[in-house]
C-alpha cells in the first residue's frame, strides 16, 4: 500500500479595497487588490487542513504587491466593506 502526500495551492482570494493608492512600481493610482494565499497538507491530492497563509495588497495594473500582516489584512478588509 502507498500514500500520495503533498503541499497543494488554493486558488487566492482577490477582493478590491477601498484604499486609492499610488503604485511605486507603475506610477498608477487605482483601489489595489487585497489577495489571501493558502498552502494545504494534501492527502492523496486532497486539501486536509492549512498550513501556511500569506497576504498581500497587490496593484491591479502591473501586480506589483506588498506582503501584510494578518491584522493589517483584516483592518483592510474591515474597511472595504
Amino acid at each position: 500500500m502507498f500514500v500520495i502526500l503533498g503541499l497543494s495551492d488554493s486558488k487566492p482570494e482577490i477582493t478590491k479595497s477601498n484604499d486609492f493608492l499610488n503604485c511605486p512600481n507603475c506610477n498608477n493610482q487605482r483601489f489595489w487588490n487585497l489577495i489571501h494565499e493558502r498552502t494545504h497538507f494534501s492527502l492523496f491530492f486532497l486539501p486536509v487542513f492549512p498550513i501556511k497563509e500569506k497576504y498581500y495588497k497587490a496593484c491591479p495594473v502591473c501586480n506589483y504587491g506588498q506582503e501584510l500582516s494578518k491584522t493589517d489584512y483584516y483592518y483592510l478588509l474591515n474597511k472595504s466593506k
